[in-house]
């Protein structure tokens, strides 16, 4: 398997006017808040998942999620070919059920939380964890402009790609006996002129690791 190195397209840097450094400094308050709501769903929507992992074991996907999902009985996580398009699209719908829009996905081994944009112009969170939707009350609210930029819809990204990624990143990052931890997809600047990211985390026993990836799935850096 070859993966190509992909530069990102140059951005011409433009002197703001004074509301639009306001704005994105509102926008950055906003994607702070998404993190602190996001690892606040982990922390109330994963005790199935840490009961399966106490003795140690690997987290891994059961039979309840394949069964909701319809995956092969050898899909262990939601890096397997097919795995994170399956669960992705379910809690799509179920935001787009409401009126929202994604704003981040959060992808591990054996769960997945996302963030939207709620019909209110509310954060909204969605938990996956063993074989159905945990969904939270909407939370902090955000601004029309900043909250219609952070969205975006899921088939703008190539969930095909994530198992191969995921396969080759601890030897991209240069991460020996490397893991990937989770798998991040977001805007990760607050520049309209930049895309939506893939962001894959690598951990291992003497370091960790990034590999950041376009939304379509070619890879474009690695820390």
């Amino acid at each position: 398997m070859t993966i190509t190195l992909h530069p990102p397209t140059p951005v011409t840097l433009r002197r703001r006017r004074p509301d639009t450094a306001a704005a994105l400094a509102v926008a950055a308050a906003v994607a702070l808040a998404l993190v602190l709501f996001a690892a606040s769903m982990v922390g109330r929507s994963t005790s199935d998942a840490a009961a399966s992992v106490a003795d140690g074991a690997s987290p891994a996907l059961d039979a309840r999620d394949r069964t909701s999902l319809g995956l092969a009985d050898g899909v262990d996580t939601f890096f397997a070919p097919g795995a994170a398009g399956a669960v992705v699209e379910r809690l799509a719908a179920a935001v787009d059920s409401e009126g929202g829009r994604l704003t981040q996905v959060r992808l591990y081994p054996d769960r997945v939380f996302v963030t939207a944009r709620s019909a209110d112009r509310r954060v909204a969170g969605y938990a996956w964890v063993a074989g159905s939707i945990v969904p939270s009350e909407p939370a902090i609210v955000f601004g029309g402009d900043v909250g219609a930029f952070l969205a975006f819809d899921a088939d703008a990204v190539a969930w095909e790609r994530i198992a191969e990624l995921v396969s080759a990143a601890p030897t991209l990052a240069g991460v020996h006996d490397g893991v990937v931890s989770h798998v991040t997809v977001d805007r990760t600047t607050l520049d309209p002129a930049l895309p939506l990211t893939i962001r894959i985390n690598v951990t291992g026993p003497n370091g960790n690791g990034l590999v950041e990836v376009s939304a379509a799935g070619e890879v474009i850096a690695i820390g």
